[in-house]
């Protein structure tokens, strides 16, 4: 059946992009005898590969990056000024990017050659973000061998100046060579048109899954109301907003529990907001969490998601695997899954005072938190379950020409 070539870049790459590109791989694993998985080094989240299910190898591709520059020096405790090296270092890269980029199809056309693959799955968060796999692409399309783009976050902009010419000969150069661009979101294709002018002829979405879990307990209808939410703690999740929404409504509602949980480079400022406006008896801060998560999740009434930037994040998927009442902002894919009014309450971002008002809104009915969050599970079994993924992804890939 052939061999799968999947490439990234992306360093540090966030939970959430790390799932969908296994998910992604393992609901086409059935189209295939075994995969290569590649990446600069470090490129892949520590447990991707050993949680993809077909036989596989991994690679390493010396692809020459800004962020890998970055990276490295930084990992260099010898070296002094190590932040002002990597920002020279950084623009220098950028600057000459044309260049580098050319070096990395060479390399990618290099690794192609090793590997032999039947088809190339070159993954990306944003766009274009990594730049090596825009060089993926356009290296498999030299080797004749088909390949597909994956993107996972809106993408920005191109910028102004005389950056906007090569960033427009460079998205023109990856629009000719796609086979396919795969997203998780409608929004994120939109904005491959309008912003990168990509063809939406070649653009296919592909929602992110969850594989499902027993349903969970009822929680106390007595106790207090526990609002909660994962996400990284950094400042386009919004959580300030959330903590201040809270703090407006803890006078009337004193019982009431917000639970966040996760860590990022905002975290300690978040923590000294909290002890500020004397919320610590009432918000706990839990960091990084090894636990099952989604028992965790289980002991939530209400699940608030305060994010300023989204493509379909999975956070939001195992609250509605939990048949949780949600309250999200109002971006990128989430109105892909949460019907306003229907199978959560959407609000838009940066605003305390929307965040405020719906949770207020749940807290005094009761009855609008259980409608809501059986609405959100069956949305879920319908929608967002990995054999929906699976068919999707399958039969992308079948029409794309990549099996």
């Amino acid at each position: 059946m052939g061999r799968l070539l999947v490439f990234t870049e992306n360093y540090k790459v966030p939970a959430g992009a790390a799932s969908y590109m296994v998910d992604l791989s393992n609901s086409v694993a059935g189209l295939f005898d075994e995969m290569v998985l590649a990446s600069n080094p470090d490129g892949f989240a520590p447990d991707a590969p050993s949680r993809v299910v077909a036989p596989h190898t991994v690679e390493r591709a010396q692809v020459v990056t800004a962020d890998r520059i970055g990276v490295d020096i930084q990992a260099a405790e010898w070296l002094l000024w190590r932040a002002e090296t990597a920002g020279v270092l950084f623009r220098l890269a950028t600057r000459l990017d044309r260049f580098v980029f050319a070096f990395n199809v060479a390399v990618c056309r290099q690794l192609i050659r090793k590997t032999r693959p039947t088809a190339v799955l070159s993954f990306n968060g944003g766009y274009p973000a990594g730049r090596s796999v825009q060089s993926m692409v356009i290296a498999a399309h030299r080797e004749k061998v088909p390949v597909a783009l994956c993107v996972t976050s809106v993408p920005i902009a191109r910028p102004e100046g005389r950056l906007n010419e090569w960033e427009a000969r460079m998205d023109a150069a990856v629009a000719a060579a796609v086979d396919v661009i795969l997203v998780n979101a409608h929004t994120i294709a939109t904005a491959l048109e309008e912003l990168r002018c990509l063809p939406a002829s070649k653009i296919r979405v592909v929602h992110n899954a969850l594989s499902d879990v027993p349903a969970r307990a009822a929680v106390a209808a007595d106790g207090p109301v526990r609002i909660g939410c994962v996400a990284r703690m950094d400042e386009m999740k919004g959580i300030r907003f959330l903590i201040e929404a809270f703090g407006q409504l803890v006078g009337e509602f004193p019982e009431m529990e917000l639970v966040l949980v996760g860590d990022g480079p905002e975290k300690p400022a978040l923590e000294r907001l909290v002890q500020e406006a004397g919320l610590a008896e009432n918000i706990t801060m839990t960091g990084h969490y090894d636990g099952d998560i989604a028992e965790l999740i289980a002991t939530f009434q209400i699940y608030a998601f305060p994010s300023l930037w989204e493509g379909l994040p999975y956070a939001l998927l195992e609250a509605m695997r939990a048949g949780l009442a949600i309250i999200s902002t109002d971006v990128g894919g989430i109105p892909e899954a949460i019907d306003d009014g229907v199978t959560g309450l959407l609000v838009p971002p940066a605003s305390t005072e929307a965040l405020a008002s719906a949770i207020g809104r749940l807290l005094i009915d009761p009855g609008l938190r259980e409608k809501l969050g059986s609405a959100a599970r069956r949305r879920f079994e319908t929608d967002f379950s990995l054999a929906a993924m699976q068919d999707a992804a399958v039969r992308v890939f079948k029409e794309a020409g990549l099996a």
